[in-house]
């Protein structure tokens, strides 16, 4: 890479770099000012003295706002790369160095080209950001600012008969996610006649990461038998149980809560729920491969927006500005939204795959198509 490249390069990263941290530090305010008091109540949780002091609410401000860097970095960075590469081309075009790289022979594609190797290295970089940092934020990015005081956790919720592959539904009093503990437990076994097979009860039940089982405690289970007679009139007979065995883990429990969640796991995670069938395998399929074409998308619309502004004489910004976001902004949502529906007859892979498919050919015209 030469003087050139590593000077275009360079003025591209700066450039995303500061519209980023300004489109971050505007999102924050926002949320800042609406949600002061939650704030101030975790400041006063969060400081020793049960006092909330400016600093206090500080603390609070970055250790609620801190991870969400990289969440925001995931769901902005097209967009940014794209204003950043506007801002870079009509800065060359503004100061005359792109006249003067295309007077001693170099084309306008060959001049944008570490923009667009820019944007790849920033692509790769949210691919990893997905699968690396995320996955372990994930129980930190579910807690919202309405519902945090000073505790980085989701609070716990109600388990109500939620289906299991094997034909159990389970059902908890309550759950907590930061201690995987399942207390109040009480599930049922749906036989495929339709009648009820073994009934599972324990006062609290916590998730065995390295067994892949539920561990009950006080644990006991009560099959059809001869032995005592229930209120309903069934024989059944009851023995201690250590075991629950449902294939639901933490990871299913949250996304039943949040269909959010999905998005904050690693593909590995994804692969392993959707082939234990505890989600939808369509829906999970579709997540999946979503993290490679997003990434892919964003970089094809940078291809698209540059043109607009890397051109042979000087020009506003303000003209490039509109047509780029009249023409990638729409394009880029349309291509999010293929993404992210079911379509008739279409596997999800062929349908996460065409937005990529259809904007490649445009993304490559734009660019050998850019008149130098």
């Amino acid at each position: 890479m030469g003087i050139l490249d590593r000077h275009i390069l360079a003025r591209f990263l700066w450039n995303f770099v500061l519209l980023f941290a300004a489109l971050y530090l505007f999102a924050v305010s926002v949320d800042v000012i609406i949600n002061l008091p939650r704030f101030g109540e975790a400041a006063q949780k969060m400081s020793p003295d049960g006092k909330s002091t400016v600093m206090g609410i500080v603390r609070a401000i970055l250790a609620f706002h801190g991870p969400r860097v990289f969440q925001f970095y995931q769901y902005m960075m097209g967009l940014v790369a794209i204003g950043a590469a506007g801002f870079t081309c009509v800065g060359l075009v503004r100061s005359r160095e792109l006249v003067a790289m295309m007077a001693v022979g170099r084309s306008l594609p060959r001049a944008t080209l570490p923009i667009v190797a820019g944007a790849a290295a920033l692509c790769a970089l949210q691919v990893a950001n997905q699968e690396l940092v995320i996955p372990r934020l994930a129980d930190r990015l579910m807690v919202d600012s309405h519902t945090w005081a000073g505790v980085d956790r989701v609070p716990g919720w109600p388990v109500r008969m939620v289906a299991d592959p094997s034909g159990i539904r389970l059902s908890a009093r309550n759950y907590d996610p930061s201690t995987e503990t399942l207390t109040g437990v009480y599930a049922i076994e749906r036989l495929p006649d339709g009648s009820i097979g073994r009934r599972f009860e324990a006062a609290a039940a916590t998730w065995d990461r390295a067994r892949g089982l539920w561990m009950m405690e006080s644990g006991t289970v009560q099959s059809p038998g001869t032995i005592e007679v229930g209120a309903s009139g069934q024989p059944i007979s009851a023995s201690p149980a250590a075991e629950l065995p449902v294939r639901i883990d933490p990871d299913a429990l949250v996304m039943k809560q949040n269909a959010l969640y999905a998005h904050m796991l690693a593909s590995e995670d994804l692969s392993r729920l959707r082939q234990g069938g505890v989600i939808d395998a369509d829906s999970a399929r579709r997540t999946e491969l979503s993290r490679l074409a997003g990434p892919a998308i964003s970089l094809l619309m940078v291809m698209v927006a540059v043109p607009f502004f890397a051109l042979r004489e000087p020009h506003g910004l303000f003209r490039g500005a509109v047509l780029c976001a009249a023409t990638t902004t729409p394009a880029m949502m349309v291509a999010l939204l293929m993404m992210a529906m079911s379509l008739p007859g279409i596997p999800p892979a062929i349908g996460v795959a065409l937005p990529v498919a259809l904007l490649l050919p445009v993304a490559v015209w734009r660019q050998v198509s850019m008149p130098t």
